[in-house]
């Protein structure tokens, strides 16, 4: 963690919030959480671009001379940090840390394209909990986005994003902790964790149960 980014108070987003087009042109810090940065058209389109994840900087593009304009939404709670850009050797570093970062997301990204819809939810999962398959030893704590954004990420019908959370409920590799909330409410409103589960490929002969996966 480098100090130099706490330069002031901590700015939290509710889930679906989205960055208000005067903080947009802000540095920020993800210190939590997850954000949908899409590509906004000029017919008020929006593409999935990339995600921002804890530890990423929001708002390079804009140092850079960046013109393209985009919409940044929260697709879980979110705290973020500004970042102060005032001084050559910080902006240096800004700089040095956001093409490291952003090589290690571009893999992350094509990966959630890439094998079954079951590999690309549980991998999406994995990124959310900020662990990955290996480092699972007990345990984790992991917010949910809706169905659609998940879906748009991973390049998948929200109906299948459904089917292969129910898969992996089934496998006890995603586990609801929320039994006071009803299951017919919506997923982000919902406590989860995650867990070391069976291979997939054992997991993947089960089928796919019935559930109710509401957007």
């Amino acid at each position: 963690m480098h100090s130099h980014f706490l330069t002031g108070p901590v700015r939290q987003l509710q889930q679906r919030e989205v960055l208000s087009a005067d903080d947009i042109h802000v540095l920020w810090r993800v210190e939590s959480g997850a954000l949908r940065v899409d590509s906004a058209q000029l017919d008020e389109s929006c593409s999935f671009v990339h995600l921002a994840l804890p530890g990423d900087v929001l708002g390079m593009e804009h140092l850079l001379g960046g013109v393209e304009s985009f919409m940044v939404r929260a697709i879980t709670p979110v705290a973020l940090v500004p970042v102060d850009a005032t001084e050559e050797d910080r902006v240096k570093q800004l700089l040095l840390d956001a093409v490291g970062k952003g090589y290690l997301r571009c893999r992350a990204l094509v990966m959630l394209r890439a094998g079954s819809p079951q590999e690309r939810v549980k991998r999406l999962l994995l990124m959310l909990a900020n662990t990955d398959d290996s480092s699972i030893g007990e345990a984790v704590a992991c917010a949910l986005p809706s169905l659609s954004d998940m879906a748009a990420i991973v390049n998948v019908a929200p109906e299948t994003v459904c089917r292969a959370l129910a898969n992996l409920r089934q496998s006890n590799f995603l586990q609801d902790c929320s039994p006071q909330i009803s299951k017919h409410q919506p997923l982000e409103l919902r406590t989860h964790r995650l867990q070391p589960e069976m291979p997939l490929s054992r997991v993947g002969k089960m089928g796919y149960p019935a559930a109710i996966c509401p957007l």
